[in-house]
């Protein structure tokens, strides 16, 4: 008889073992896990930059709702670096307990660019309208587009940015790549000397009476990858330090290479000091 109520006891027991680890691993603990990190949505978004709001966003969350509050605050996890302030009702993935948690935004399919390849990767504004995008390419192609389609590409082989847009700057430098210049017959001896960089520069020249021919040449300090051009009033038309001698005017000329710029006089030239100033591009 006691043998009997001992293996009922023990079955019992091992029926009631069977079923609350079940409860635990079927209902309870999934429940209690689905709670630590839950699938949700920002109710509201802090745009301050500092004092208790900042980086604290409304975030619908399982505590807020079994409560009645409608959300909870909550931190934004936010990598190092990176800057992201997402949109209301963005989706998001909590961590911890809502009470003490921090939550990640998550991208939306309807802000997330198009055209991405295995390997790239891209920072992107969330707009309603025209986004700004900057990919990084797998092949190293960097690009940056703005919403006005305005366009950096960074070659991944050469030194090179390719700009598809108007640019306003202050200031264009370039660097210390500094042109040479050497004299030719056409200055009957005279000297010359450039003040400036492969991208602007000021040339003058003094003659002391030469035929017709090569003037001189300036040498580039950098290579040109491009086949570069003369930019500005160059090569009809000069400002000059010394009034132009009559038919000198408008007889000079330039061949450009990559390597370097030969400037040229049509006619004899007479003594005196010429100056041009010009730019080239590529």
């Amino acid at each position: 008889m006691i043998e009997q109520i001992r293996a009922d006891i023990q079955r019992y027991v091992e029926a009631s073992r069977r079923s609350t680890m079940q409860y635990l691993n079927e209902e309870w603990l999934p429940n209690y896990l689905a709670r630590i990190s839950m699938l949700t949505t920002c109710a509201t978004v802090s745009t301050a930059d500092s004092g208790d709001s900042y980086m604290v966003d409304g975030i619908k969350s399982w505590i807020s709702q079994e409560t009645g509050q409608g959300i909870t605050s909550m931190g934004r996890a936010e990598l190092a670096g990176h800057l992201c302030v997402p949109r209301t009702n963005q989706r998001a993935l909590t961590l911890g307990d809502p009470r003490n948690a921090a939550y990640f935004p998550l991208a939306m399919r309807n802000y997330r660019p198009t055209g991405g390849k295995s390997g790239d990767s891209a920072l992107y504004s969330q707009s309603d309208g025209k986004q700004a995008v900057v990919w990084a390419r797998q092949d190293g192609t960097l690009t940056a587009e703005s919403g006005g389609g305005a366009k950096a590409e960074l070659s991944p082989t050469a030194k090179e940015i390719r700009l598809t847009a108007n640019v306003y700057a202050d200031h264009i430098a370039g660097k210390d790549t500094l042109p040479t210049f050497a004299p030719g017959p056409a200055l009957g001896g005279g000297a010359g000397v450039v003040v400036g960089s492969d991208i602007a520069m000021t040339l003058t020249m003094g003659s002391v009476g030469g035929p017709a021919g090569l003037l001189g040449t300036v040498q580039f300090g950098a290579l040109w990858t491009t086949q570069p051009k003369l930019s500005g009033p160059m090569p009809t038309s000069q400002t000059m330090a010394t009034i132009p001698p009559a038919g000198l005017a408008g007889a000079v000329f330039a061949v450009i290479t990559p390597v370097q710029i030969q400037f040229f006089s049509s006619v004899p030239v007479p003594p005196g000091i010429y100056s041009f100033t010009f730019t080239v591009v590529g």
